[in-house]
């Protein structure tokens, strides 16, 4: 019997990478996860985004049947006790039985949100059933084919103590389902603490993130992604391993700059990877690079990477996603070998880096066209440039706050309208995105020029009106 090349290749693959590599348990599956959830920047201008992920390698087929998921806040799974200020409402909402439920394609993005307190960030318009096909399904909760339960379950059964009898783990519904606009009264997100997970159509637990700390826990996986209350923040998943907790982030102050939210698409650059992963074909298979790293030089950044193995390839695709843009982009393509048995070392210069924070990938592509991608490189490229934005308020009454998007030495200097200097701060941050805080209470009504710059020759200039 003739074996295909490719199932060749994936044999050897995997071999040597058992030969290299301890064993790792598989937490993926089939189904549908958090990506991101937003508290507003006040009242109920909420929303939860979920992505349909891949089962991997096990998983052939091009989407997922999510008829009868459920999606809830609070019900148990993060915390047992009917507290004063947790989340904890009967009901919960669900895609209802329709046949455009019955195939959503792995990666899609599903939103969904409070369409009576619409959060600004919701720009595109309502797609519940993606007829546009861009991988993006833009729903109101009040949609038709959306319902909810008003009942129970209200707990994780009799072991959470006082939630009462009538909790069911089951998440078995023993009222009719409804349409309408159930946000606030079924899975509206609590301030101080809370939760969002997803269950499977027989009600067993999938996935969930929440916050809040106190009496609340971090559910099935621990997945407690701020110990702190919600008020007008966006909890967000980066890649990898969606259950592992150090893969999500928080994002504070949102009534501040709100386009920290993304609701409809990629959180970042490495959300973005992650969700063009979910596809048939592109599951995370063994790729064979021994190394893959970037170095920050003065002008340049320089990408270097080794193969262990090659067969019918056919070009790397250096790819870029600049400071503060969540896609990637080609900037460079290399050939392949094509075929090679030993190390292969490449190398590529990038001598036009985004200043600030970029992330990095390589797209490996075979000669049939198929291709996989590699891990992300996060680098930073500071050189004489400075990110930096006058965050608010503009008139300023007393306190003026930077946004700095680069790690380094700086210096804010405030001037009069004659170009004297009248106040002076040094400031040092340790990350590519602090927020430094100048006092300005002392400097009389009036418009004063600020200008900020750093050890590299850098300088940053702009004015503000003092009230």
């Amino acid at each position: 019997m003739l074996l295909n090349h490719k199932v060749l290749y994936r044999a050897a693959c995997l071999l040597l990478i058992a030969m290299v590599t301890p064993t790792i348990q598989n937490v993926f599956g089939q189904g549908l996860i958090v990506n991101e959830i937003s508290n507003g920047p006040l009242n109920d201008y909420e929303y939860i985004e979920l992505v349909v992920v891949i089962e991997c390698p096990n998983d052939t087929g091009s989407g997922l049947d999510i008829r009868g998921w459920r999606v809830d806040d609070n019900n148990g799974d993060f915390s047992c006790d009917p507290i004063n200020d947790v989340g904890i409402a009967t009901g919960h909402i669900r895609f209802n039985y329709a046949s455009e439920w019955s195939n959503v394609p792995y990666g899609s993005i599903i939103l969904l949100y409070n369409n009576i307190s619409k959060n600004s960030m919701i720009t595109m318009p309502d797609d519940p059933t993606d007829a546009n096909n861009d991988g993006v399904y833009i729903v109101p909760v009040s949609y038709l084919n959306i319902e909810y339960c008003a009942g129970v379950p209200r707990g994780a059964g009799p072991s959470c103590g006082n939630v009462g009898a009538s909790a069911d783990p089951s998440y078995n519904c023993p009222t009719a389902f409804f349409n309408g606009n159930p946000w606030t009264t079924r899975i509206r997100l609590a301030n101080p603490r809370d939760a969002a997970q997803t269950r499977r159509a027989d009600g067993t637990y999938f996935h969930g993130i929440s916050y809040g700390g106190g009496e609340m826990n971090g559910g099935p996986d621990s997945l407690m992604v701020g110990q702190s209350d919600g008020f007008g923040k966006v909890h967000y998943f980066n890649d990898g391993d969606y259950r592992d907790v150090v893969n999500y982030d928080t994002f504070a102050n949102i009534h501040l700059t709100p386009s920290v939210q993304t609701p409809g698409s990629p959180n970042n650059a490495l959300n973005q990877t992650f969700i063009e992963q979910q596809q048939p074909g592109l599951c995370p298979l063994p790729i064979l690079l021994s190394s893959f790293t970037a170095t920050n030089t003065e002008n340049t950044v320089l990408l270097d990477w080794t193969s262990l193995m090659e067969f019918n390839s056919a070009a790397y695709v250096v790819e870029r996603a600049p400071h503060g843009s969540p896609y990637f982009e080609e900037i460079a393509r290399i050939n392949a070998s094509g075929d090679s048995e030993g190390e292969l070392e490449y190398r590529y210069t990038d001598f036009d880096p985004s200043p600030g924070t970029s992330f990095y990938r390589l797209r490996m592509i075979d000669a049939d066209g198929a291709y996989q991608f590699s891990d992300v490189l996060k680098i930073q490229f500071i050189g004489q440039h400075i990110l930096v934005n006058l965050v608010y308020p503009n008139p300023v009454k007393d306190l003026a706050r930077f946004d700095i998007y680069s790690a380094g030495e700086y210096t804010i200097g405030i001037y009069d309208m004659t170009g004297r200097l009248v106040l002076q701060q040094n400031f040092f941050p340790q990350t590519d995105h602090e927020t430094v805080e100048f006092d300005l209470s002392q400097l009389g009504t009036g418009m004063y020029a600020y200008m900020v710059y750093n050890n590299r020759g850098g300088t940053r200039k702009g004015k503000l009106l003092k009230e």
